[in-house]
């Protein structure tokens, strides 16, 4: 009798095993924990390779100041090459408002422009638009991958160094802008500002010259961004950028506010 009442202790305790096991297959089917294609990780927001992640690149801060300069730009250049080579007068634009255009333009340029170097220096986002040592060492790397002479090169930076030396270069033309158009407006400030950068006429030739650059370099801009990763340019619109999570696990940013 006892091995019998033994012999059905084992029997219900194997069986209260079974049923206490949990049952994996709808987990397989729906796509669980045991599903072969999942990829383990470290990364928790890293599912699978199928799903493509979003994480955010652009903070507001980021965005609001990249818009707002290149409204700023595009209307110094413009109405700056238009006062250079005028066009034929229209109802709305002729050369004197062109002119209040241009001035009104210059004279908030300086207070933006000082905004966006505050922010860079609070939020530390210089960091990410500077040239460095480091990218010089990448910039062939870079300058292959533009050409179509190699695969991507792998940027472990937000932006890649070509980038980064156009911005640089663009904030000491900015800087440039600044304090130039507090000089060209001494006659209305009555200060001697344009005596610092030779005088009125080499202000205004050497902000000829650097509005053709910018004119030629913004679109360059745009094309490092699309060739780089389209994606980047969605997320200067919404903040975000979905890629591949693999491609984000490797390219982990810092989140800008």
């Amino acid at each position: 009798m006892r091995l019998f009442r033994k012999g059905r202790r084992a029997r219900g305790s194997s069986t209260s095993q079974t049923n206490n096991t949990p049952d994996n297959s709808g987990a397989r089917e729906r796509g669980g924990p045991d599903t072969p294609d999942l990829v383990p990780s470290g990364d928790p927001g890293i599912r699978s390779k199928q799903i493509p992640s979003a994480h955010l690149r652009n903070g507001p801060g980021v965005r609001f100041f990249h818009w707002a300069l290149f409204l700023w730009i595009l209307g110094l250049v413009l109405s700056g090459l238009n006062i250079s080579f005028p066009l034929p007068d229209t109802p709305v634009f002729t050369m004197r408002s062109t002119r209040a255009l241009h001035r009104v333009l210059a004279l908030s340029f300086v207070p933006l422009f000082g905004a966006r170097v505050y922010f860079d220096l609070v939020t530390k986002n210089y960091r990410n638009l500077f040239f460095n040592l480091q990218d010089l060492k990448d910039t062939p790397k870079v300058l292959a991958y533009l050409f179509f002479l190699r695969e991507r090169p792998n940027v472990r930076a937000k932006y890649d160094s070509v980038q980064k030396l156009l911005f640089t270069v663009w904030y000491l033309i900015f800087i440039y802008y600044a304090v130039g158009s507090l000089g060209l407006l001494d006659p209305f400030l009555g200060t001697n500002y344009s005596r610092l950068l030779g005088g009125p006429q080499a202000i205004r030739t050497t902000k000829y010259f650097l509005a053709i650059f910018m004119a030629v370099t913004i679109p360059g801009h745009i094309y490092l961004a699309l060739t780089t990763n389209p994606a980047h340019l969605q997320a200067m619109f919404t903040g975000y950028i979905r890629e591949v999570p693999g491609e984000v696990a490797r390219h982990r940013l810092k989140e800008i506010p």
